[in-house]
């Protein structure tokens, strides 16, 4: 009997030799997308390196808040590879909820949607983080949360003090 190759494998190992073998086929159909498992671990690698370049480390904390999308397949994926602790957030969270765990999760990135149908995730964050349209993205000080340093935000439009994750 052949020995089981994902026996001692990371999800990013398993990733990798899925992708190898199925290249071609789809990891993730999303409405009329489709992502093949060579282009999933292609985006979850680039957010890998944009994460890192961010100074985030094996053990930070990234706090996921975004709604089922492939995105929040390849941020945990790439928290996955860098070792970093994925923080699942419930997209329907309001100010309270979110404070609470940001706060008690040391979180150190944040990634969230700028809207989620009449949801404006900007209006509860700025309950949260009165300070993020003044701060300078990557250096955000919060009272509240001073662990946190990173708002990424998947949306084509810029937002103050957040970084888009199409430049991350």
């Amino acid at each position: 009997m052949a020995a089981n190759p994902f026996a001692e494998a990371t999800a990013y190992e398993m990733l990798v030799a899925v992708a190898e073998r199925h290249s071609a086929r789809p990891a993730i159909v999303f409405g009329d997308e489709r992502i093949t498992f060579a282009d999933f671990r292609a985006r979850v690698d680039a957010l890998a390196r944009g994460l890192t370049a961010l100074g985030l480390r094996r053990g930070d904390a990234l706090a996921i808040w975004l709604p089922n999308r492939p995105l929040w397949f390849v941020a945990q994926y790439a928290a996955a590879r860098l070792g970093l602790v994925v923080v699942a957030l419930n997209p329907r969270y309001r100010a309270r909820e979110l404070t609470y765990i940001l706060h008690q999760s040391d979180t150190t990135a944040l990634l969230l949607t700028d809207h989620l149908g009449p949801i404006d995730y900007f209006e509860i964050l700025h309950e949260v983080i009165p300070e993020l349209p003044d701060a300078v993205p990557g250096e955000l000080a919060s009272t509240m949360l001073p662990k946190l340093r990173h708002v990424l935000v998947d949306a084509e439009d810029p937002y103050p003090g957040c970084l888009r994750v199409s430049d991350v």
